[in-house]
């Protein structure tokens, strides 16, 4: 959103595991023949039926105030168990698994949260996002998309819609690197060498400035 609010001040940037939900592409049928909207709930990506409806379902309950509420704080309770049970990404460094549990001893962490989905693109404004996106190609704007094969938060076909939503609206210099080795936290992961590779990638987007 920074990027698409003022582009002209933007040289380049990284998506790391971008949950950007951008519907089906304007034009495209569905299985009778009749135009999708844009921003609908296929999602643009091709997920099993069951995590589309889960994708569709997370949307409709942060939607809610106490429904909402109770997604979020369930989510990040089993979050938090996962890390520090070493159940999800087992090879953080302790002060980092700790790192994770600080923000929720804030009050009204999860009202916070809650908005923070709501504001962004769970809530089904594909349609505004895909709209946007020459803007990046006008200012000459390079993306890279970076994503863990292994992610299953945000898996890879979403990024790929990401992508894919980039090169049509004209942005010339896409660049995508799928990590075999790494989950959702490529920036933390130290198995396999994951951190230094995208460090790397970094390294060499920066320097391409």
């Amino acid at each position: 959103d920074a990027a698409l609010i003022a582009p002209e001040r933007v040289g380049s940037y990284i998506a790391v595991a971008p949950a950007v939900f951008l519907g089906d592409p304007p034009g495209e049928k569905d299985e009778n023949g009749d135009a999708k909207k844009g921003g609908g709930g296929g999602g643009g990506i091709k997920l099993p039926l069951d995590r589309q409806l889960r994708f569709a379902w997370f949307r409709f309950l942060v939607s809610r105030d106490g429904p909402g509420l109770n997604v979020v704080r369930g989510s990040v309770r089993r979050q938090m168990a996962a890390i520090e049970e070493g159940r999800a990404y087992a090879d953080l460094p302790p002060e980092t698994k700790a790192a994770y549990t600080r923000p929720t001893r804030t009050e009204n962490w999860d009202v916070g949260l809650l908005q923070l989905f709501r504001g962004g693109s769970f809530g089904g404004d594909g349609e505004r996002l895909r709209g946007e996106m020459p803007k990046l190609a006008a200012n000459g704007v390079k993306v890279a998309i970076v994503v863990g094969e292994k992610d299953r938060t945000t898996p890879p076909p979403l990024s790929e819609a990401l992508r894919d939503a980039l090169v049509d609206a004209g942005v010339g210099d896409v660049r995508y690197e799928l990590m075999p080795m790494a989950s959702h936290l490529p920036m933390e992961e130290e198995a396999g060498g994951v951190r230094e590779r995208f460090e790397a990638i970094v390294v060499d987007v920066v320097s391409a400035l």
